[in-house]
């Protein structure tokens, strides 16, 4: 299942249209500005991380010239669907399960500034898994591997029809579980 909700019919492959930007790293299947290798997973010290990489588009500057600080937290919503759409959550599965996996908190930190065309890497990690709630970090990376943001983000699951907690649906649970660093348990 792929996610590319960003730039439709964009073709670049040794175009030099991204002069900036490897052609290693051409646009995937001609849909968006995600980097070819775009669902990659190591496991380190943070457990395992799913990583999803990204070109920061003209349309997610501000005024200052540099990505608009909202944007990041939609890169992080990007790598977090992803994840879970490669966990067989899509958004089908989950309206046919009636559960929605909602934010309820965001603790961000602003590190350094992502410009127009830059390659950025979002590595996903889950940090806590509760009964209906579990928290996932976010750092985002730029081409010179040095830490733009970073966020831990806290996700309840709900019932999609009543609007109310629910516990955490026993395969997306132990998902979580499988990527928690070694020797972390969950709770």
């Amino acid at each position: 299942m792929s996610v590319r909700p960003i730039i439709r019919n964009a073709r670049r492959k040794n175009s030099g249209i991204l002069p900036n930007i490897p052609n290693e790293y051409s646009l995937s299947g001609g849909d968006s500005l995600y980097w070819k290798q775009d669902r990659r997973r190591e496991r380190g010290a943070m457990g395992m991380q799913h990583l999803f990489d990204l070109v920061v588009r003209s349309t997610d500057i501000d005024v200052i010239g540099h990505v608009n600080n909202a944007k990041y937290l939609e890169y992080m919503e990007w790598a977090r669907f992803d994840w879970m759409c490669q966990q067989g959550f899509t958004l089908e599965e989950l309206k046919r399960r009636q559960i929605m996996p909602v934010v309820v908190s965001i603790q961000i930190n602003y590190r350094k500034e992502l410009r127009m065309l830059e390659q950025v890497q979002v590595r996903t990690s889950v940090v806590k898994i509760g009964e209906k709630s579990f928290v996932v970090r976010h750092e985002l990376y730029n081409q010179r591997d040095e830490r733009a943001a970073d966020a831990d983000v806290t996700m309840v699951m709900i019932d999609a029809v009543q609007r109310r907690s629910v516990p955490l649906p026993d395969d997306l649970a132990r998902a979580l579980a499988d990527a928690l660093p070694s020797g972390q348990a969950s709770g």
